[in-house]
């Protein structure tokens, strides 16, 4: 299949895709798997024509807080990046808060730490005892 290019173009070749993005610098690809390896090799185009293409190289993507899955020393990922839901836009745990995910690969649940004197999500209160 022939991909028309604009006036520059990174093309980022995998072992059984081929993905174009726009950018001299940054480059960025939507639709790989956050924390995955992959075997690449690369080549820049532009309206005078093609690099050639580098050696193979192994390159790995980073993870995306908001993805669902925790990865990369995130505290926790619950597949958005809203604050105030336990799980802030930074895939930390907010204060009050516990978050944990039946799978490794499942979002993260989060709920109300409960008796730590931190009233949050739906606690009607929590004064730090059973009572």
């Amino acid at each position: 299949t022939t991909v028309p290019l604009p006036d520059w173009a990174t093309v980022l070749h995998t072992l059984d895709l081929t993905l174009t993005g726009q950018d001299s610098n940054d480059t960025v690809f939507i639709g790989l798997k956050s924390s995955t390896y992959f075997r690449v090799r690369v080549r820049a185009c532009n309206m005078i024509g093609c690099s050639n293409w580098t050696d193979w190289a192994t390159f790995r993507t980073l993870s995306a807080c908001g993805d669902g899955i925790v990865y990369d020393g995130e505290e926790c990922d619950d597949g958005n990046l809203n604050d105030l839901d336990g799980c802030n836009s930074l895939c930390t745990i907010e204060l009050g808060w516990v978050c944990s995910a039946l799978l490794e690969a499942d979002p993260s649940i989060c709920s109300a730490a409960g008796i730590d004197g931190v009233r949050v999500g739906d606690e009607e209160c929590d004064d730090c005892n059973n009572l």
